[in-house]
């Protein structure tokens, strides 16, 4: 746990690790686009993840969130056929979105 909690502050850079730019566990979502997480049920930033969409919800922002289990951090960016359904959703996601923006 020490390593990660290293990590944590290496990728902050000196700023608070509840700086929203940081974390956006933090953020206030009001007025932001609709979003969509990715998350394993094995990655340590699952409640993280939860948070996000609660704060979606209550910010009016619709935030899909999609849980993968047994995946664990950073799974989307391997070569395993879970990457790939989430990459394909994504990518649904992002037409739907241009399209509703065009309208």
């Amino acid at each position: 746990m020490t390593g990660l909690k290293q990590a944590g502050r290496w990728y902050a850079a000196g700023r608070a690790l509840d700086d929203p730019e940081i974390s956006p566990a933090f953020a206030d979502l009001t007025g932001l686009a609709p979003a969509i997480v990715f998350i394993g049920l094995r990655d340590i930033l699952l409640p993280d993840a939860r948070r996000v969409r609660e704060l979606g919800a209550a910010a009016g922002v619709p935030v899909e969130l999609h849980e993968y289990p047994g995946m664990p951090h950073n799974w989307i960016m391997k070569k395993i056929p879970e990457a790939r359904r989430a990459t394909d959703e994504l990518v649904v996601f992002l037409h739907t979105a241009a399209a509703q923006t065009l309208r």
